[in-house]
């Protein structure tokens, strides 16, 4: 019953049914008020043809006229008239005295009711007598009477019967109809739907490229299609770069590890004195590969980082203070020149502290390490935006583009083996959780010395 098809069908095809049925009911009541309205009227004329057979002008006397045999001949004449209902009738006097009835009648008589309306009577269990009283002024009779004609509802109740006889058959073939032709129309309608779900089995780690068609597909189904092209659009490019970061992996530890085996194994082979300058290449190697590890684990956990900000007041100056003085050492070594020009000196964020203090940590240690020695490392916070600069050599706008992905690196700073490249990659993470944007540019001064500027657009300050 999950299917989309099952339920389009139980809820349609009841549907159809419950509205054919009360249409059904409505042409029944309509025909059966039609045919009852065609008996009164029916009765209605015989009643005026037995008032005019009596009332009219005419030589015989009046005793003659209403005498019982005058009577059970008009009434008679009129009953052959009948050609498909039977007429039955009755004479009463006015001592309720039954003159005369016809032979349909059998043992019952009529249950005599003033007026002119019509009434009814049964007359078996299965019959029943519509009766009406013929319309005499007194004057005319010396002896009162009560001359009283009816039909019986046979013949209708068999035209009603047959007409919902009719009306169940054809609801029946109708709704039989109505729901191959619903079938083919929901078989017709889902085709996309059904392609759809092929078209999904087959796609695999192997074949993420393959992307849904949204020409032929419903227009209400159209977001859900984009929005899932979409999804698998993120989840080739993920694959993608999960590969390339377990080869960029790979050809990273490849280096490091093949010179620790290199040193271990002269060490070993031929035995000197100076053992401890190999152990302290070991050390290094270790220590560098300990980085890159300690590295991929922070950046790892910031792709997975879900937990909610712990909003704290930040003193920007303050936290570029602190990590400014633990890298004074390479700073006086390449003899740089840090510039800060705030907009305002005791300028505060309302963010989270490690987050922000892990971006700023990396794009320091990004300018310090690729400026050129004896050049400025400029700082600035708005209220809008903050922007870290340095200046650099062969640089190109393909190198931008690339330069947030792990583990790339320029080729020149390849033989820097302190840095493996992730620690761009770790400040647009940062970024991305503190809801702010980092973006790169590159811009040639008058003297031809390029310089690369990182902005962080704020979404509060």
């Amino acid at each position: 019953m999950n299917s989309l098809r099952n339920q389009l069908l139980a809820w349609l095809l009841p549907s159809f049914i419950a509205l054919y049925a009360l249409a059904a009911t409505s042409l029944y009541q309509v025909e059966k008020t039609r045919l009852y309205e065609k008996l009164d009227d029916q009765l209605g004329l015989i009643t005026n043809q037995v008032r005019s057979a009596l009332t009219r002008p005419s030589l015989e006397s009046r005793e003659k006229r209403f005498s019982s045999e005058n009577l059970a001949a008009i009434l008679e004449e009129i009953a052959q008239e009948q050609t498909t209902d039977v007429l039955y009738y009755q004479v009463t006097s006015q001592s309720s005295a039954v003159l005369l009835k016809s032979d349909s009648m059998g043992e019952v008589n009529f249950a005599l009711q003033p007026g002119p309306n019509i009434y009814s009577q049964l007359l078996k269990a299965d019959t029943k007598l519509y009766i009406r009283n013929v319309p005499i002024p007194e004057r005319r009779m010396r002896h009162r009477m009560i001359i009283t004609v009816a039909l019986d509802d046979a013949l209708l109740t068999a035209k009603l019967q047959s007409y919902k006889q009719w009306l169940v058959l054809g609801g029946v073939g109708l709704s039989g109809l109505f729901a191959l032709i619903l079938v083919l129309v929901i078989r017709k309608t889902l085709n996309p739907v059904a392609s759809l779900a092929i078209h999904a089995t087959n796609i695999n780690a192997d074949n993420l490229a393959l992307r849904f068609e949204s020409e032929q597909i419903p227009t209400e189904i159209q977001p859900f299609i984009n929005k899932l092209n979409d999804l698998m659009q993120r989840l080739d490019d993920s694959f993608v770069r999960e590969r390339q970061f377990s080869n960029d992996l790979a050809h990273e530890m490849r280096t490091p590890l093949a010179a620790i085996r290199a040193t271990a194994d002269v060490a070993q082979k031929w035995p000197s004195d100076n053992v401890n300058d190999d152990f302290a290449d070991i050390e290094k190697l270790s220590i560098q590969m300990q980085n890159m590890v300690d590295t991929l684990l922070t950046l790892a956990r910031l792709d997975s980082d879900a937990r909610q900000l712990q909003i704290d007041s930040v003193v920007f100056s303050s936290m570029l203070a602190q990590i400014i003085k633990l890298h004074q050492q390479k700073i006086g070594e390449k003899q740089l020149l840090i510039q800060q020009n705030f907009e305002d000196e005791d300028l505060t964020l309302s963010c989270d502290q490690n987050l922000l203090h892990i971006l700023w940590a990396n794009l320091i240690s990004n300018a310090i390490a690729y400026a050129p020695a004896q050049s400025e490392i400029e700082i600035t916070a708005t209220t809008k935006i903050m922007s870290i600069s340095n200046n650099c050599n062969g640089l190109t706008q393909d190198d931008l583009n690339k330069m947030f992905e792990r583990f790339w690196r320029h080729e020149q700073a390849r033989s820097q083996q302190q840095h493996v490249g992730l620690g761009l990659s770790i400040a647009k993470r940062s970024a991305e959780l503190l809801g702010y944007k980092l973006t790169v540019e590159l811009s040639e001064q008058q003297s031809g010395q390029q310089k690369i500027i990182f902005k962080v657009f704020c979404k509060e300050l």
